[in-house]
């Protein structure tokens, strides 16, 4: 049996070309977003082979791009999943984004106390809030989403194509929780994404004789990345127009790249 899993990445949001850290805070996607997963929609090498499943983060961003391919696939079951959310940022969601601690600041911790929000310098590092969430922590969730949503897959009798619509953070702790199901496979940790790209892995169990697996105890699997970062349906999609570009200019361009998918997300 063969598992096809394709990670999606939302499009534009409202709040990504303003550089703020967004996580839970649930912006619908910007006229750009819009442009770009109606074009996902109407790819015909994403669903290749034939979709099986599609689901997606109820977040607005990432819902919104999962109805989209689901348009174009009438009958394809479309499931929403808390576990597929975006890293939650805690404190700093809605807040400006900073690429560094400022000279000012001693440390992360009083940078963020100031309501400073830079990037997490490690992975156990996380923003003040009751549901932030550390690298660590998201990988954790990211481990149930894989047996909640796609290894349960291994359990038919036919090869199957599971389409996620996710975030840029969640899609890189899934990736990762996946390759450690893998003893052969080396981290990655890499992962980058513009918005609607789509990356791809293949998935077979290295026992051919394997037929079903327990989700909660899978046994060795092999993974393979057949797709990175493919955005060949954005070819055709225009930039953002004047008053688009009036709110992009409202972020640095280190926040763009963040935010639009033009820099590793570790």
């Amino acid at each position: 049996m063969v598992l096809i899993v394709t990670f999606v990445r939302h499009g534009e949001s409202q709040d990504n070309p303003k550089g703020i850290w967004a996580g839970w805070k649930d912006a619908p996607l910007s006229k750009l977003g819009e442009k770009q997963a109606a074009a996902l929609g109407k790819s015909t090498t994403l669903p290749n082979p034939s979709i099986t499943a599609i689901h997606a983060s109820p977040l607005l961003r990432a819902r919104a791009t999962g109805l989209a391919i689901a348009a174009a696939h009438p009958g394809v079951p479309f499931i929403e999943n808390a576990s597929l959310r975006e890293h939650c940022f805690g404190d700093a969601e809605g807040h400006k984004w900073v690429n560094t601690i400022p000279p000012e600041f001693t440390s992360f911790d009083a940078a963020c106390a100031a309501g400073v929000y830079p990037i997490p310098t490690t992975r156990a590092q996380k923003f003040p809030g009751a549901d932030s969430e550390s690298f660590e922590d998201l990988r954790v969730r990211a481990r149930r989403a894989v047996r909640e949503v796609v290894l349960p897959y291994f359990n038919r009798e036919e090869d199957a194509h599971v389409v996620i619509a996710s975030h840029g953070h969640c899609v890189t702790e899934m990736i990762g929780a996946m390759l450690e199901l893998d003893p052969d496979a080396a981290p990655r940790e890499d992962v980058w994404m513009y918005n609607t790209a789509w990356m791809r892995l293949e998935v077979t169990a290295k026992d051919p004789s394997v037929a079903s697996i327990d989700p909660e105890h899978p046994p060795p699997l092999t993974v393979k990345e057949t797709h990175t970062n493919q955005v060949d349906h954005l070819k055709d999609v225009k930039p953002h127009d004047d008053e688009e570009k009036a709110e992009e200019d409202q972020a640095s361009d280190e926040a763009r790249a963040f935010f639009g998918g033009g820099v590793a997300v570790r």
